[in-house]
């Protein structure tokens, strides 16, 4: 689809794009085929779309960057929680 630039007159701005255009350019890193499935499976999987709390998923861990040099400082980590730390609430809250 040709981008759709719009001429005013000649002693106006000049050349003016419409929403979608400049749309278009903020998202040229998509491949523009549509939903993946990776994500579509991340987002029905995650607990909080269907009104659920949950707490606790993530772990932080802090690594020291160097152990033999505790002043270089550290770095800090997050993985995933044991499924026995994860807390859910019972009941989920009401649709909006």
């Amino acid at each position: 689809m040709a981008c759709c630039t719009q001429r005013v007159s000649s002693d106006s701005i000049g050349d003016r794009r419409c929403a979608a255009c400049g749309i278009r350019r903020q998202r040229s890193h998509r491949s523009g085929d549509g939903w993946q499935e990776s994500t579509v499976r991340a987002i029905l999987e995650n607990p909080r779309y269907t009104g659920y709390a949950v707490f606790g998923r993530w772990s932080k861990h802090e690594e020291l960057l160097d152990p033999d040099d505790v002043a270089a400082g550290h770095v800090v980590r997050f993985k995933r929680a044991n499924q026995d730390r994860i807390v859910r609430s019972r009941r989920s809250s009401p649709n909006v």
